[in-house]
């Protein structure tokens, strides 16, 4: 869809002309009310309702098509764009059917508690809720910091026992 179907769609009755040079003389800083009254002539006669119908319409276009542009980017990224799903995409003006599209290639980020598990952080998480609810007593000379200096893991982003202790906390 182009600019001037998508107006025609969204305003419509309004020359495309007319939605042109309020979108040309709204770039160079003419408010609505000006152009509703002393530009009349050069705006086709538009009210201010189709003048902002055009400016919000136009808002519109420019979020939706740098959505696409952004979803389509994103998951070329992937290596997972098909010919069949860019047409989709390229062909879809909704907010929330685009989102619908993209939801099943979204990278989904994952909380702290997530990395700590993966990074074995669950035993030391344990160990101090039961030591903190009286469950369990530490061993003799055991502390926190010399319990959580055997969880260290330097790959998954925890190279200190001072970051165990924060990861599994």
């Amino acid at each position: 869809m182009n600019l001037e179907q998508w107006f025609a769609l969204k305003v419509p009755g309004v020359s495309f002309s007319s939605i042109d040079t309020v979108l040309k003389l709204s770039a160079e800083g003419a408010t609505v009310p000006f152009l509703a009254r002393y530009r009349k002539e050069a705006t086709g006669g538009l009210d201010e309702v189709q003048i902002q119908n055009s400016l919000d319409a136009k808002e519109a276009f420019d979020t939706i098509t740098s959505r696409q542009k952004y979803i389509l980017e994103e998951i070329e990224r992937q290596g997972k764009l098909t010919d069949e799903l860019k047409a989709k995409i390229s062909t879809t003006f909704q907010a929330n059917l685009l989102e619908d599209l993209y939801l099943p290639y979204k990278v989904k980020k994952k909380s702290k508690a997530t990395l700590a598990k993966e990074a074995g952080l669950q035993e030391l998480s344990d160990w101090i809720w039961e030591i903190g609810h009286g469950t369990r007593q530490p061993e003799e000379g055991q502390t926190l910091e010399i319990w959580a200096f055997a969880f260290k893991n330097e790959d998954k982003g925890f190279p200190d026992a001072e970051k165990c202790i924060q990861g599994a906390t």
